[in-house]
Parts: C-alpha cells; structure tokens; sequence
C-alpha cells in the first residue's frame, strides 16, 4: 500500500510533525494528514477553532479529500495545499 502514515499538525511541539508556533488559535494536535493511493485527505482532530478547506467548517474524525490549491484554515492559520510540497 502506498498509504503514509499519518502527518500531524499543531502547536504541540513534541508530539507533531508539523509545529505551528505563536498561534493560540491552533490546537496542540490540531489536524492529520492521511494519504491514501494517490489521495491526501485532512482529519480535524477536535480541534477548538475547528478546520476549514476553501472557508467551509470540516466535521471532527472525518477524512477530507485535499485537491490540489485547496485552503486550508486551521484556527486563522492559513495553508494551501499542493501535493508537490507533500
């Protein structure tokens, strides 16, 4: 399988992989990136200021599919996705 094994992002510094510093809207394990096959798909983790692609809320534990340029918003840090970055 092709599947990575998940790609944590957050502001708590040991346990993510991604750290995002000086931002208190930011959980401490906010969001996960999961790719599955050819896919990358984002998992809210019961963040407090909630995840959104292109400006819409994403439920909690539910995996949604990253498409290339897509904006990622966690708390008001902003992101975009490009799977070349990956």
């Amino acid at each position: 399988s092709s599947d990575k094994a998940p790609f944590l992002i957050g502001k708590g510094e040991s346990s993510v992989d991604y750290f995002v510093s000086d931002n208190a809207a930011v959980s401490s394990r906010h969001v996960e990136k999961k790719k599955k096959n050819s896919d990358f798909y984002i998992v809210d983790k019961r963040s407090t200021n909630h995840t959104y692609i292109n400006g819409m809320i994403i439920a909690e534990e539910t995996p949604v599919r990253l498409r290339n340029g897509a904006h990622i918003r966690l708390g008001n840090e902003d992101f975009e996705f490009w799977e070349e970055c990956v």
